[in-house]
């Protein structure tokens, strides 16, 4: 257990918060000491207000955690300032909040704030809170306003885990694999490496972005297999500077298809089937069908094909 905590009390200046006459920064102890720290000493006169914590997050880094007052005159400030400090600090801060209400403090921790009290400050009450950030902050995986990264046990690091985006790099033109995201270690977990050239056996999108011959959607008859490859072919290429909803719908179509193309493959191109299948109403099915100018006829099996 620390035996003292070394904790900021952040100051900040009139034009942007003013400093609160309700904080006691003299409630220091042998266990906790408060330090004033103004904000305007780390930056220039002319800086943003609202940058002031990010600005400061070196010269904070000697303290083991920040304690930043808020009342509702303030409280539009310090909101833009856990937002500019996302990412640049590296310790712990704290709300001390003076006649602020329940949801703007949850909106507080929801910008990064690791915890809150409520003014007149108990010192014993800060303590106890700092040493309950202190206990969870192995848990945390990545860095956040206030954590720092996990360090690895005694005796050695953790075991490599590497991690993948569950959604394939979604591409009109030819055929994509997935993006993979550069490993790192997570506690607890084995080292089982994720695939990278496959999709699970039967995924949805298979054999359309792996080219992998022995998926179950590479079963597809030669017909059907040219009638998908020309509309991938039609399709009108992507832009990576493509806007959010655009990409967002794009990927919705691709994954429509795919799952349209195999439910009718699976069924046959018994469209009844295939949506009863789907737990949709077959109208509905026959909907997304004419959206997608997919026809059910290249899956069909002719007598021929089932004599041969």
């Amino acid at each position: 257990m620390r035996e003292c905590f070394e904790c900021a009390l952040l100051v900040a200046p009139e034009g942007a918060a003013g400093a609160a006459s309700w904080v006691q920064p003299e409630l220091s102890g042998e266990r906790l000491r408060l330090q004033a720290h103004a904000l305007a000493e780390c930056s220039a006169p002319d800086a943003d207000p609202a940058s002031l914590i990010a600005a400061a997050s070196l010269h904070l880094q000697r303290y083991d955690a920040c304690l930043l007052p808020v009342e509702p005159s303030s409280l539009q400030w310090v909101r833009l300032a856990l937002l500019r400090a996302q990412g640049v600090l590296r310790i712990p801060v704290l709300v001390l909040s003076h006649e602020v209400k329940a949801p703007a403090l949850a909106d507080l921790l929801a910008l990064g704030a690791a915890d809150f009290l409520r003014a007149p400050l108990c010192t014993e009450e800060l303590r106890a809170r700092l040493l309950r950030i202190v206990a969870r902050r192995g848990a945390r995986s990545e860095p956040t306003v206030g954590y720092p990264a996990p360090r690895p046990p005694d005796g050695g690091g953790w075991p490599g885990v590497t991690v993948q985006e569950a959604m394939p790099a979604y591409s009109r033109v030819g055929r994509a694999a997935y993006r993979t995201v550069p490993g790192h270690t997570l506690p607890g977990m084995a080292a089982r490496p994720m695939p990278t050239d496959t999709y699970p056996r039967g995924h949805i999108g298979s054999r359309r972005f792996t080219g992998n011959a022995d998926s179950d959607c590479a079963t597809v008859r030669p017909r059907a297999r040219q009638h998908d490859d020309t509309a991938e072919a039609k399709a009108p290429p992507t832009f990576s500077n493509e806007p959010f909803r655009q990409a967002k719908a794009r990927v919705v179509d691709g994954f429509e298809q795919d799952y349209l193309r195999q439910a009718l493959q699976r069924h046959q191109g018994n469209v009844a089937q295939a949506a009863k299948a789907s737990n949709k109403h077959r109208r509905a099915f026959w909907a997304l069908m004419r959206k997608h100018r997919i026809e059910a006829a290249p899956y069909r099996v002719t007598p021929q094909a089932q004599a041969s």
